[in-house]
């Protein structure tokens, strides 16, 4: 009679079986959270495409775009054009309670533009290395992050504001460029906004600074990089430039050390443009709009309905009626209060 035996697993049998099945696990497990990121990539994707089409029928009432400065909100600014409030939560940024995923990433372009110009982004897909960015033609893009150090300190690139922003010291990026604060007043920040590489494997990088003091920029040739003020917008492609801020932020001076940087008034939307050994100074900062005829305050040459002056006040300081010619402000007769309005022809008192 023959005799029938059950052998069992042996321990290398099972200790092989248990790798395998991890090893499906795992790559079942990274199957689904990639698929969750491109979801909500997507629906992120989605979401700047409406806001791109608020923000260019906000352009027509306003003549210009929602501010970005503290104390504004961009959910609310454009509510009339954007009524779902879901298009302004990123489904990736599970914090956001009421919804508002994007303020922090915005900047407020004087002008239509139609280039590759940075409006709002999302750093906060696939662990924080991919970025959703709108740029100024309106197209939604899925870019890599690149790395930011911050007094020798990795940044998180979707952190909150204040994790992004230093009062001292230096932020040091990928491609050795660096924006060092050499002289601060109380209340002076710079913060990252991005930093990224384009399609074309360009870094770019946008920074932005409050209050009063002065940063001193190195960018390396060929990479692309914008320091944004209340008052100017100032971008360069690899050069060596001091920024320095002050009336919190009403006044902006640029000097250019080499190279070329381009400085774009926030008010008036006028560019121009240094070499090396060059400066100018922008004033004015927009700080309320109205639309369709209504509404009082020192006037821009785009907007004659924007509300311009230090935050606060509401208009021009006194014998502050605009910057002299040729010096990057407001041109000539076309930035001050209309006659019998608070001051003389061009400039004059504000309100």
């Amino acid at each position: 009679m023959r005799r029938h035996t059950e052998r069992g697993f042996t321990t290398s049998e099972i200790i092989v079986s248990v790798a395998i099945m991890g090893v499906v696990g795992g790559l079942v497990m990274s199957g689904v959270k990639t698929s969750q990121d491109v979801s909500r990539q997507t629906v992120c994707a989605s979401n700047l495409k409406q806001i791109s089409q608020g923000l260019v029928m906000f352009y027509k009432d306003y003549l210009a775009y929602p501010l970005d400065a503290a104390g504004h909100d961009l959910a609310a600014d454009l509510a009339e054009y954007v009524p779902d409030k879901q298009a302004f939560w990123c489904p990736a940024d599970p914090g956001k309670t009421p919804p508002n995923s994007y303020q922090e990433f915005y900047v407020a372009r004087p002008t239509e533009g139609g280039g590759a110009e940075f409006i709002v982004g999302c750093p906060r897909h696939q662990g924080s290395h991919r970025t959703v960015n709108l740029f100024a033609q309106n197209a939604a893009e899925a870019l890599g992050l690149a790395p930011v150090l911050a007094n020798g300190r990795a940044l998180n690139p979707s952190g909150a504001q204040a994790e992004r922003t230093i009062a001292a010291g230096n932020f040091t990026f990928q491609g050795g460029s660096t924006a060092a604060i050499t002289s601060s007043s109380p209340g002076f920040g710079m913060t990252l906004i991005e930093s990224f590489r384009l399609a074309d494997g360009t870094l770019y990088s946008v920074i932005r600074v409050t209050g009063d003091g002065t940063v001193d920029v190195s960018v390396v040739p060929g990479e692309r990089f914008e320091i944004v003020t209340p008052s100017a917008i100032v971008g360069v492609r690899g050069t060596r430039f001091l920024v320095t801020t002050s009336g919190n932020g009403f006044q902006t001076d640029v000097s250019v050390t080499q190279g070329r940087v381009w400085v774009q008034s926030r008010v008036t939307g006028k560019i121009t443009e240094l070499a090396a050994s060059e400066s100018t100074t922008v004033t004015g900062t927009v700080t309320q709009l109205t639309k369709n005829g209504t509404g009082l305050g020192w006037t821009s040459a785009r907007n004659p309905l924007a509300t311009v002056g230090p935050p606060g006040q509401g208009g021009t300081p006194p014998g502050q009626g605009g910057t002299p010619p040729g010096q990057g402000g407001t041109p000539p007769g076309q930035g001050g209060t209309p006659p019998g309005q608070g001051g003389g022809k061009g400039g004059g008192k504000g309100s």
